[in-house]
């Protein structure tokens, strides 16, 4: 399931790379727009032009103690705080969804399209020159498999 998900993902960012000219306009909402107020300006940049092309919902970026060790004892994340890229502030790192403006707003269970939103946004960090890691690929590998915990809308930035 996963090649035909990579395959399906090169598909598409090569369309996306071919067509950089066009745009759907996407807008976020302000429950969106109050989330990203909350990560570093190079995360902001790169969601400010992936949602020129693609529509996604931000649904966390920094988080307080409370909150990331509530996620840490839910098993929603490996670490606690204060480990985690979301417990600085601004933050390091973002938690996005694919957003449909049709019910389910937010599909959790279409993995091709957690794949295609990852290659694209991964595009548009590194056309920004910043080293950015995806919960679906933590050591940079390209080998989905490997993974032992899989995160992915989160999206971290990592040092070059």
């Amino acid at each position: 399931m996963y090649t035909k998900a990579l395959n399906i993902l090169v598909i598409l960012v090569i369309f996306m790379v071919i067509t950089p000219s066009y745009s759907f306009c996407f807008t976020f909402s302000t429950k969106s727009i109050n989330n990203l107020k909350t990560c570093n300006s190079e995360i902001q940049s790169v969601m400010v032009e992936v949602i020129k092309y693609v529509d996604i919902s931000v649904l966390e970026c920094y988080r307080n103690e409370e909150r990331q060790n509530k996620l840490y004892y839910d098993s929603k994340t490996k670490l606690k705080y204060p480990k985690s890229n979301h417990n600085i502030y601004p933050s390091g790192a973002i938690d996005i969804a694919p957003y449909h403006t049709k019910l389910p707003h937010i599909r959790w269970n279409n993995i091709l399209e957690w794949y295609f939103y990852a290659g694209y946004i991964t595009r548009v960090a590194h056309e920004k020159n910043y080293k950015i890691r995806w919960g679906g690929d933590w050591n940079h590998n390209y080998d989905f498999y490997d993974q032992t915990f899989y995160d992915l809308g989160h999206f971290e930035l990592t040092k070059p």
